[in-house]
């Protein structure tokens, strides 16, 4: 009588089952766009995956491969993907039958009478197979499939962000040695001017607060020195965390290069949807969201477990599957009769999903914002250093006109210790600008994805 209700109730489940439980996914609806124009044009761009070698510079091509293959936080990403791939696995394997099994064997001795040992043997197989009719089963592995895509992106952006990182402290050690080389000049120009205040002093030319005055200047700088050599540990520290402890495989860049920074263009806004893997990985992860709705609402049908297992015993141990004995069942849970916990399931995992969609607006929204801002300093930047290059000419010439007065006994020593110290600032803002330029670049890099003349990945 059982196997009859189980014969009637099998085909009616999976009549039931027919009925697809899958969410279509449509990309929500996304903010507009900002608008932005770039008419620099293309230089000789590299290719998305290597993007760092548009700055043409093999040293820093040689340290950023470095960073690439010893680099811990790309290590730990690389790691999670491991660990999300084999989490799909898992979600695969329980889709398949689960299979146990289990023996023992026995051996009685009787204590007195006539008689010897009596041995039996005993083995029991199983197996148990969910009929995945909703696709519960399914939506789990989907999930876990979309998961690990996702950590696969977020590998990407880990490697974009360690690659920024990497070319972004370079340069900035490049700036520290020019500022240092600088200030030493600086440094032993003020010594120089120390000594002939010394020597007019000591010939009746010049004041005592002269002396203390050319003296200020010597200790300002010989301090501002110390400080710029700390910078330096600070930044060679950060490339040792970079590199994972690996020696530095190139020599320090000693002066920013003077070229103009790589012009790109900046392409559609639409694209960053393709071009960025932390966007790549938001939508994949508000799909997985999506998945676990379909999937938390499929749990609310009847699971329908089949079984069968196989039995056999015997006193000898080679005999023992010689008359099996074979049973079928099939096991129905019905978790629908919890219908009100069950329904809040359901609400819960569609506000999560709403969760996520507001979530992936807002990474796409700072993408643009991210964009945008790069672009439009890039264009504020190129505008600054003409006239930052302007102010250092004038303060330069200014510096050399004071010199001939002071030395002509026209204006005091104060005058032209200002006005060196005008000629300094104008240099190191200048320098500035340059990397400030050179930063920019690489984040344009950065926040386009790669290089933005690559082809757009599907």
């Amino acid at each position: 009588m059982q196997s009859l209700r189980i014969a009637v109730l099998l085909p009616a489940l999976f009549l039931a089952g027919c009925t697809s439980l899958t969410t279509q996914y449509v990309r929500p609806a996304l903010p507009g766009a900002p608008v932005w124009k770039d008419a620099a044009g293309v230089s000789n761009p590299a290719s998305a995956v290597q993007w760092w070698r548009s700055f043409g510079d093999s040293r820093l091509d040689q340290l950023v491969e470095t960073v690439l293959a010893n680099n811990n936080d790309l290590f730990a990403a690389n790691l999670r993907v491991r660990k999300a791939l084999l989490q799909a696995e898992i979600a695969g394997v329980a889709r398949m039958p689960i299979v146990n099994g289990s023996g023992n064997a026995q051996s009685a001795t009787p204590v007195s009478g006539p008689g010897g040992n009596t041995n039996s043997f005993n083995l029991a197989l199983g197996a148990s197979y969910e009929l995945d009719l909703w696709g519960r089963l399914a939506g789990a592995q989907d999930i876990a499939a979309l998961q690990a895509a996702a950590s696969a992106e977020d590998v990407e952006a880990a490697r974009t962000t360690v690659i920024a990182a990497t070319i972004e402290t370079y340069w900035r050690l490049a700036y520290t040695n020019q500022d240092l080389a600088t200030a030493r000049a600086s440094l032993e120009v003020a010594r120089q001017v120390e000594d002939l205040v010394k020597s007019q002093a000591a010939a009746g030319a010049a004041t005592e607060l002269e002396l203390a005055e050319v003296r200020q200047t010597v200790e300002s700088q010989a301090a501002a020195l110390s400080d710029l050599e700390q910078n330096r540990v600070v930044l060679r520290n950060a490339l040792g965390v970079l590199l994972n402890g690996v020696a530095n495989p190139v020599a320090e860049p000693q002066r920013l290069p003077a070229r103009t920074p790589v012009r790109i263009t900046a392409g559609l806004p639409a694209e960053l949807l393709a071009r960025r893997p932390d966007l790549r990985a938001a939508e994949l992860r508000l799909r997985a969201t999506l998945r676990n709705v379909d999937s938390t609402r499929a749990s609310l049908y009847p699971q329908v477990t089949l079984t069968g297992n196989l039995g056999a015993a015997s006193s000898d141990l080679l005999q023992i599957l010689a008359n099996p004995i074979a049973t079928l069942g099939a096991g129905l849970v019905l978790p629908f009769l919890n219908f009100r916990d069950g329904e809040l399931r359901v609400k819960v995992s569609e506000v999560d999903y709403q969760i996520a969609v507001s979530e992936f607006r807002g990474a796409l929204l700072t993408a643009f914002s991210d964009t945008s801002t790069a672009l439009n300093a890039r264009i504020t930047l190129s505008q600054k250093s003409h006239r930052l290059r302007a102010a250092l000419e004038a303060a330069q010439s200014a510096e050399r006109l004071t010199e001939e007065r002071y030395r002509a006994g026209s204006v005091a020593l104060r005058v032209w210790l200002d006005a060196q110290e005008r000629s300094r600032s104008a240099m190191r803002a200048l320098a500035a600008n340059r990397l400030d330029q050179l930063v920019t670049e690489v984040q344009i890099f950065r926040v386009l994805g790669g290089s933005p003349s690559a082809p757009v990945p599907r």
